[in-house]
């Protein structure tokens, strides 16, 4: 379940499919050591942090290190050794993956999450606790594949659903392996064993002490969002338990007494879930096709147990198949390609507006609607139908915009630029008319509302979408005399935030050096060439006297800055842009990003 409803978040998908092999080739350094083995941890290691979901990796090595842990402390002496090849292993993989590695630092040493995570955040997607009967029967409280879901928040951050008869067979290993154990199984299944109370313990998160004091107290997990993907290692587990469920089925099979028992346990199921579909009881309708479904495959998983080694194998992988493809079927529903290649009529119409740069947006209320109340409702996918979607290609959100080459000025990524973020933030609480002076100074020349906007007309409405144009709009690039030099960013938010700035006549720069004289008199300029290159920006620019040409891009480390062919400095104009300070005269300007930490 934690893969396969989570198809559409390919990172996560990726980084999950390197565990297995990753909790081998660590049993096997644990088991016997060597420099080949070493090895291949290591290019795993990386290969599962360049897929892209630094969370799902962090657990991985916290579920490694774990391992090891416990095999140093319950196994024979001389495996502290293996300590030696698993941080190996890991310094291998961080060196492999470096490329990406520094690169993502460095942008989280400067996005909002500097600091760690606010708690409310951190906290959204818990493991809701009533969630935890969905681990027998996973559309207890609706799907949004059926479209009816209702229980808490969405339901593919709290589904950890292996199967019935893998979860019967992972209880028979805990009581196997708590008792008379084959060696081959002691230690790793011991350890599997341990790891399915403490994953589900963190998963619930703030339902509970244990992970709000990890949250404090260990370093790198007030990084991250959502608990419940503790399910991740939780269902790894699980699904080991169950293989060797199976195995110690044949070494150990059970005793007659305990089938009639199970078979007695199966009827009784059967036989409420039979009462629940004809008794008129008034309970949630996602209840009795649940438990109906359980009690079928729970009736199913005590006949393949009484079934005789040889044939109870196939029959195991066949139930377990068709179980977990009737519980997947539906969470992945297609549209047809030409959702991606129809022209939207709101790209139409700003496209043919004016050919300078410029930027749209859509507040973050707006946006919420579009998304969660008209699309992407938890409850339900929706039809399939390409005219429905294509409402929401027309609202041009983060990061639909891009298909159609149009620049917003909004952000829809887990790591944003923090100050960027801090500002997009003041902009949301700030009144109309200086919300509308801050996106100005960001290029944003339109805004789109699927919902009136109080106190601001229209310009155009397309596909039931408005758009207005914002009359303090500033160009990509312009030039100001006027500077205010801060020493801090506190002072420069608050600057740049008040009622009083204006930054199309004043620029607030922050610097530890003194500028040029404030100067009155508006700038006289011309840009004759605004242009992009893949790692760049050329810009031709006249100016008559002292200024400072402001860019309408986030300042970040790497980028460099050249006039006329000569290093300048870069600096940080309006809290979170970039300006270059130019003395009278027509200049070449080149801003480049070459970043250290990649090279």
């Amino acid at each position: 379940g934690f893969i396969v409803t989570r198809l559409n978040f390919p990172t996560m998908v990726a980084t999950a499919a390197w565990l297995p092999l990753a909790f081998w080739l660590a049993h096997l350094v644990t088991e016997k050591g060597g420099l080949h083995r070493t090895l291949a941890l290591g290019i795993v290691l990386a290969a599962q942090f360049l897929a892209g979901h630094v969370q799902l990796w962090y657990y991985t090595l916290w579920f490694i290190g774990g391992y090891v842990l416990f095999c140093t402390f319950t196994g024979p002496k001389g495996r502290i050794r293996a300590w030696t090849y698993v941080l190996g292993a890991l310094i291998l993989g961080v060196s492999l993956a470096a490329v990406q590695f520094l690169p993502t630092l460095e942008f989280a040493l400067n996005s909002q999450r500097k600091g760690g995570t606010g708690w409310d955040f951190a906290m959204t997607y818990s493991l809701w606790p009533w969630k935890l009967l969905a681990l027998l029967m996973p559309d207890f409280f609706g799907s949004p594949a059926q479209g009816n879901y209702w229980g808490y928040a969405n339901y593919w951050e709290d589904c950890g659903y292996i199967g019935v008869l893998p979860l019967i067979l992972a209880l028979t290993a805990f009581y196997r392996l708590s008792r008379r154990t084959p060696a081959q199984f002691a230690p790793t299944g011991r350890f599997l064993a341990l790891t399915v109370p403490v994953s589900l313990l963190l998963a619930l998160g703030k339902n509970t002490p244990v992970y709000p004091f990890i949250f404090r107290y260990v370093p790198g997990f007030d990084l991250f969002q959502a608990p419940a993907r503790f399910l991740y290692l939780y269902t790894f587990a699980m699904a080991i338990l169950g293989g060797m469920g199976l195995d110690l089925l044949i070494w150990l099979p059970p005793s007659p007494a305990l089938l009639r028992r199970l078979g007695a346990v199966a009827v009784g199921v059967l036989t409420a879930a039979v009462a629940l579909r004809v008794l008129p009881l008034g309970i949630r309708s996602t209840f009795t096709p649940a438990s109906f479904s359980f009690a079928l495959l729970f009736a199913g998983s005590v006949f393949c147990l009484r079934l005789q080694t040889p044939h109870r194998r196939p029959l195991a992988l066949l139930l377990t198949l068709a179980d977990l493809l009737a519980f997947g079927a539906g969470f992945n529903p297609f549209v047809e390609p030409a959702f991606y290649h129809q022209p939207t009529d709101t790209a139409f119409l700003l496209s043919r507006m004016d050919g300078s740069p410029f930027r749209i947006y859509t507040f973050k209320p707006e946006e919420y609607h579009i998304k969660y109340e008209r699309f992407f409702r938890f409850d339900t996918f929706g039809p399939e139908d390409v005219s429905f979607w294509m409402g929401l290609r027309e609202s041009q959100i983060p990061q639909l915009n891009m298909i159609e080459g149009l620049d917003h000025a909004g952000v829809f990524d887990p790591l944003t630029v923090g100050r960027y973020k801090d500002l997009l933030d003041a902009v949301e609480r700030a009144p109309l008319s200086q919300a509308l002076r801050l996106l100005g100074m960001l290029n944003v020349r339109y805004l789109i509302s699927a919902r009136a906007i109080p106190g601001f007309e229209p310009a155009a409405q397309r596909a039931g979408y408005l758009i207005y144009e914002n009359d303090y709009f500033l160009p990509r690039a312009y030039v100001v005399s006027a500077v205010q030099r801060v020493a801090d960013a506190e002072t420069a938010l608050a600057m740049v935030t008040s009622t009083t700035f204006d930054p199309a006549r004043e620029a607030v720069i922050q610097a530890d050096r003194p500028l040029h004289p404030r100067m009155h008199s508006p700038p006289r300029y011309a840009i004759h060439r605004l242009q992009y290159l893949p790692n760049g920006v050329r810009i031709k620019i006249a100016v008559e006297g002292h200024s400072y040409l402001v860019l309408s891009q986030t300042w970040y480390p790497g980028w460099q800055a050249y006039v006329d062919g000569k290093p300048t400095p870069l600096l940080r104009a309006n809290y979170t842009l970039t300006a270059v300070e130019l003395i009278p005269g027509v200049h070449d300007v080149f801003l480049c990003y070459s970043p250290l930490s990649f090279k």
